[in-house]
């Protein structure tokens, strides 16, 4: 795995290098297996991810903070991989924005997770269309965050 162009403007140098790649010298003891494990039965786990969507459950997207899982680029990295699983990039997107949102309310009309007047809404301005392909949400132009631009800064170099 290597880092996307989102953790390298989120996520500085140091942190990046101490994961990518993995230090030689790494020896991932009893975790080696459950790397193993995770490699083998990834199709698997994208089959029932499809399957189950298939038969209608909502799936709903939000990234655990682990090591090597930075906050936010996790979630678009998570988005990327409902869509390896057969979600449309729509789909995907609605199932971290609108379906989330009703989950958290408990309602079908959620105060946020839409874009519509009098709704709670940040903003995620992109480069493309996510629509079509979900990895142009990472190509993040602006961010409005209650009613204000946010000015972004990286924190490492973009290559």
């Amino acid at each position: 795995i290597v880092p996307t162009k989102l953790e390298r403007e989120i996520v500085s140098h140091e942190i990046l290098d101490s994961f990518y790649p993995m230090p030689s010298d790494f020896d991932p003891g009893p975790l080696n297996s459950w790397i193993e494990l995770m490699s083998k039965t990834r199709e698997v786990r994208l089959d029932n991810v499809r399957r189950l969507h298939q038969a209608g459950i909502k799936i709903l997207a939000g990234s655990d903070t682990q090591s090597g899982v930075f906050p936010g680029a996790g979630l678009h990295r998570e988005l990327v991989t409902l869509v390896d699983a057969g979600l449309t990039p729509a789909q995907a997107i609605r199932s971290a924005t609108l379906d989330a949102a009703r989950y958290l309310e408990a309602t079908e009309a959620p105060s946020f997770g839409n874009i519509e007047v009098g709704q709670k809404a940040d903003l995620l301005l992109v480069s493309g269309d996510p629509t079509k392909n979900i990895s142009a949400l990472m190509e993040i132009r602006e961010v409005i965050s209650n009613g204000r631009r946010i000015i972004r800064q990286s924190v490492g170099a973009v290559e």
